[in-house]
């Protein structure tokens, strides 16, 4: 074996630990909802740091009746809200998962059982394990 591809194979290593070692350390999301007012956040360092971007990004709409209702760990958030609703600010559905397409159709089709006629994704986010 040359110098150059136990230098190679070295490199890689290291590379590969890094990368797991970021995987691991972003991999929370949450979702705030109030009564107008959404907020989310992925692929942040913690539970908790998830937790309080989701509520700031929420209370960026000027709506402090924020509050977290889904974390996630590797995984992913989906929020629906019935756009013929828009006067009444309503929210409809918001669910997590480990897959997206599937997050997204269980909202859908819980936005869709509640009454909802105009049905919108309004968040479909994965952190990046998910």
């Amino acid at each position: 074996m040359s110098a150059l591809t136990i230098c190679l194979r070295r490199v890689s290593t290291a590379f590969g630990l890094l990368v797991l070692t970021i995987s691991a350390a972003h991999a929370a999301g949450a979702l705030a909802v109030a009564n107008c007012g959404f907020g989310s956040s992925v692929d942040a360092a913690s539970v908790d740091a998830a937790r309080k971007e989701a509520l700031f990004r929420c209370g960026l709409q000027r709506d402090g009746d924020c509050r977290v209702v889904a974390t996630v760990r590797k995984g992913c958030i989906a929020l629906i809200t019935d756009a013929s609703q828009a006067l009444t600010c309503t929210i409809k559905a918001y669910t997590v998962g480990p897959i997206l397409p599937t997050v997204i159709n269980e909202a859908l089709k819980k936005c869709e059982s509640q009454g909802g006629k105009q049905c919108q994704v309004r968040v479909a986010k994965c952190d990046t394990n998910g």
